[in-house]
């Protein structure tokens, strides 16, 4: 079962990063098996799980 699900309903705005290629390769394997159609929500769902655990 995937820990996250695609929301394309929000605001967006453009940044640059710099990534380890195996770890994209992860994410995008990833967003695959999760019918994640783009690694914006991947990104977006990863940072939100872990500033919650955060506080």
């Amino acid at each position: 079962m995937p820990l996250i699900k695609s929301n394309f309903n929000k605001r967006k705005i453009t940044i640059h990063a710099q990534i380890d290629s195996e770890i994209l390769k992860q994410i995008y394997s990833y967003c695959k098996w999760a019918n994640i159609k783009s690694i914006d929500i991947f990104f977006e769902e990863s940072i939100k799980f872990i500033l919650e655990k955060k506080n």
